[in-house]
């Protein structure tokens, strides 16, 4: 694992890492694994007697824009030759007291299924990142009538930033662009099934609401898996559907489903998991949220 501080393109093995050293104080490290990529930071601090206590309670301190941050400028769509990360991209912050934001091609999209973990330690806080494959953003969200998706490639770019103000100097740091390929072996199950106009909107019956949205292949061989389409009651989730489902190659299947709504004092939302025939989650998306019928938020 050896730190890097120029602009370079490196091929990781499921288990293989490469450290980034942002600044003195700061070193990043990627790590490819079977199911997702993993990013861990690493910021040393003189004055964590002061970081402790400013963040000493989780989700205390909002403005992520301000203090101590890591900031990550990441794209699952790049290509080996990219010196800068390019959109279609993320942009996920985190701060010591583990407010978490995460945002593709500039409109917020908080994921359950992107991981945050942050420690407060002597020396230093460290974060622990996990992206997993299935659960990347595949639609051109910002126009909702788009049919355009983007597949996760092999090659991923990273641009890491931290903000620092516990000098009582404000201070951010960017490093070079990094550039990884990881295995086509590794990625491939995640670059066939893509999803599209994902939406809700309130059904016929008081109570419903309708959800519609579109599963894409994109390989030329069919696709044979299920599908479930879960509610979101809270922190809780609740099967409503379960389907096997065959697209042929290079085909869409339209899925529209109609769930009535418990009534429940939570806020709502819909889940979709797609599997292949092996039985791996190759797809998930957003938490869509839908309006409560019976509880105004």
């Amino acid at each position: 694992m050896n730190s890097i501080i120029l602009a370079v393109m490196l091929a990781l093995a499921v288990g293989e890492s490469q450290t980034v050293k942002v600044d003195d104080r700061t070193e990043a490290k990627i790590t490819v694994q079977q199911e997702s990529v993993k990013v861990n930071w690493v910021c040393n601090e003189s004055n964590m007697t002061h970081v402790k206590n400013y963040y000493k309670k989780d989700g205390s301190r909002w403005n992520l824009f301000a203090g101590e941050t890591v900031d990550l400028w990441f794209s699952p769509n790049s290509w080996r030759t990219h010196k800068v990360v390019y959109e279609p991209k993320y942009r996920i912050i985190t701060n010591p007291s583990k407010n978490f934001f995460t945002a593709f091609i500039g409109v917020a999209r908080p994921s359950k299924d992107f991981l945050n973990r942050v420690e407060k330690n002597d020396t230093n806080w460290s974060v622990e990142w996990i992206f997993p494959y299935a659960a990347l953003e595949t639609s051109e969200f910002t126009k909702p009538a788009s049919k355009k998706v983007y597949p996760p490639a092999n090659y991923w770019a990273f641009q890491f930033n931290r903000r620092s103000e516990s000098s009582g100097k404000a201070t951010y740091t960017k490093s070079p662009a990094v550039v990884i390929e990881i295995p086509q072996k590794v990625i491939a199950p995640y670059q066939q099934i893509m999803m599209y106009g994902f939406a809700a909107k309130n059904g016929a019956k008081a109570g419903q609401t309708v959800v519609d949205f579109t599963l894409q292949n994109r390989s030329q061989a069919a696709f044979n898996g299920k599908m479930k389409i879960v509610l979101l009651e809270g922190k809780e989730e609740t099967l409503l559907k379960e389907e096997a489902i065959t697209i042929p190659g290079k085909s869409d299947k339209a899925v529209n489903y109609t769930a009535t709504l418990p009534e429940k004092a939570v806020k709502f939302g819909i889940k979709v998991y797609v599997y292949n025939a092996a039985g791996t989650l190759v797809r998930i998306s957003r938490d869509l949220p839908v309006d409560n019928p019976w509880v105004a938020f």
